[in-house]
């Protein structure tokens, strides 16, 4: 069992750095439990350890994780299918239509107001992980 679990992990890496990873492992399998992991175990372990040569390295691995996880996220993230001049123009046209609509829609919260990106959203939170980890390296 514990051969077959670090084997998948493995394949998932793999899978990952060639940007065929599915983008929902991506992102809460490599990120959501890895800013957990960062929060509750590392940042504790780097205030626990106080050598500072071992508390640099920690948090450069880990701003490291991080840069690698941005890299994968925009590699496995879905691409937009390439459309004709003459596609847009249409698509244009109809959202011209529906805009009432939609906007009745968002005013009676049947809609969302807003609609977040949500590899914007992890990006960020890797960038804020690798701004908080790098500050180790000038305490």
């Amino acid at each position: 069992m514990e051969r077959s679990f670090i084997k998948s992990i493995e394949e998932s890496f793999i899978k990952a750095n060639k940007g065929q990873e599915q983008i929902n492992v991506v992102i809460y399998w490599w990120g959501v439990l890895a800013y957990f992991i960062s929060y509750f175990i590392i940042n504790k372990i780097i205030f626990l350890v106080d050598i500072r040569a071992i508390d640099i390295l920690i948090a450069l691995l880990t701003s490291i994780y991080f840069i690698w996880h941005i890299y994968v996220l925009h590699k496995c993230k879905p691409k937009q299918p390439e459309i004709s001049a003459e596609e847009k123009k249409k698509i244009e046209l109809e959202k011209k239509k529906d805009m009432p609509k939609k906007i009745i829609r968002k005013l009676f919260l049947r809609e969302p107001i807003c609609k977040w990106n949500t590899i914007s959203v992890i990006t960020a939170f890797d960038l804020l992980g690798i701004a908080h980890f790098s500050g180790y390296f000038f305490r």
